[in-house]
Parts: structure tokens; sequence; C-alpha cells
């Protein structure tokens, strides 16, 4: 989630994980202390943590998103191409339904 759309907020994370806000928060504070986010307050509502990706966050970013992709290739690739296309047609859907609930929250 984080790197994979630009600047989030840890209100963002919160809503797309539906993971408790102090676990949200303990691990933005292990990845701040790691190096790999920088968490500034919005000059707006200094309420809310924004949540940067530094250089070495977004290396590692590149690096895992990358991996990942190599395995999503492999994983279909044992699939019929009738069973694939249905199944990213299907997850596609969902993906759909997710964000459209997300909106409405």
């Amino acid at each position: 989630m984080i790197g994979s759309e630009g600047v989030s907020t840890s209100r963002d994370l919160n809503k797309r994980s539906a993971m408790d806000p102090a676990i949200i928060s303990r691990a933005l504070r292990s990845l701040e202390k790691s190096g790999l986010v920088e968490l500034p307050r919005s000059v707006s509502d200094r309420r809310v943590l924004q949540v940067h990706l530094t250089a070495s966050g977004s290396r590692l970013h590149e690096q895992m998103f990358s991996k990942m992709k190599a395995r999503q290739k492999r994983l279909l690739k044992s699939l019929a191409p009738d069973e694939a296309t249905a199944f990213i047609r299907i997850t596609d859907k969902l993906e759909s339904v997710a964000k459209s609930e997300d909106n409405e929250s």
C-alpha cells in the first residue's frame, strides 16, 4: 500500500487495511526508525501523519514489487488460458468493489 499510490496518510492506510490504528501506528514508527519512511505532519491538519517513502524505502518497494510481479507471472502460467482470463476478470471485479467500498466510507 505504501508507495503504490504516492503520498498516503495513516488514515488512508487504516481505511484500506482495516487494521487497528494502533497496529498501523506502531508499524509506521518501526518503518520510520528503519529509515524506510518519513512521517511529516500535514500542514493543513496537524493531526494527520503523511507517509512518504525515503530513497531506501523506494528501492525496497521496487525490489519487492518486481519479485511479486515475477511470482504472479509464474503462478498465472500454471493456469490454462481460459482459467487465467477468468481469474483476472474476477480479481479485477473484486478490486473494483473494494475500491467502491473504500470511497463510501
